[in-house]
């Protein structure tokens, strides 16, 4: 813990749910687990748990953009079907060679970086986060939580009821206030939230 030893009876040691109230995907924390080698220690900060986070959330960008520019799989010349056995050879030696499991991750980034199609690229994803077991498809995007003002809730709760109203205009020029003060909306599940813009 950054930099020194972590235990319960140092007062330092996090449960999951800890990480969670912070914001921060468990599946993250198994990321940031995988970044490390068994054998070595790792050392806990929480800027890179969230370094961690960020990373799984780019990797399944990765994924969803795959899953979206999905084309039909034409035959695999000889060297293309050559790079795809090679990732796959490199991604299990990885793992076969004392669990080494930054260099398999190091694979998978690699591979999004690669130019073998999408449609094997996603295949071997897939693959890979058989072992890995980092939720790579799942469509919630990694974000920490953020703490949204008390003036843009009430705003975008007057916006919402504007809306039942009918009253479109007003809902616009409010939904144009929240945009000026730098929060962005999202419709999910019939409800309106208010994001932070990146």
């Amino acid at each position: 813990m950054d930099g020194g030893r972590m235990g319960k009876s140092l007062g330092n040691a996090y449960t999951v749910n800890d990480i969670k109230d912070r914001g921060v995907s468990p599946l993250a924390l198994r990321y940031f687990y995988l970044t490390g080698h068994y054998r070595r220690q790792l050392n806990f900060t929480w800027e890179a748990l969230k370094a961690a986070q960020t990373a799984l959330g780019k990797l399944r960008e990765v994924v969803r953009g795959l899953k979206s520019d999905q084309t039909d799989r034409t035959s695999l010349s000889e060297e293309k079907r050559q790079k795809i056995d090679d990732f796959q050879s490199r991604f299990r030696g990885a793992i076969e060679d004392d669990l080494n499991l930054p260099e398999a991750v190091a694979v998978v980034w690699e591979l999004t970086k690669s130019n073998v199609s999408n449609y094997d690229k996603l295949d071997l994803l897939r693959e890979f986060d058989q072992v890995l077991g980092l939720g790579l498809e799942q469509t919630e995007p990694m974000r920490e939580k953020e703490e949204i003002p008390a003036e843009i809730e009430q705003l975008v709760g007057q916006r919402e009821e504007l809306r039942k109203k009918r009253n479109y205009p007003e809902a616009d020029q409010l939904r144009i206030r929240i945009e000026e003060l730098g929060y962005k909306l999202e419709d999910r599940g019939g409800k309106t939230r208010a994001v932070k813009n990146d």
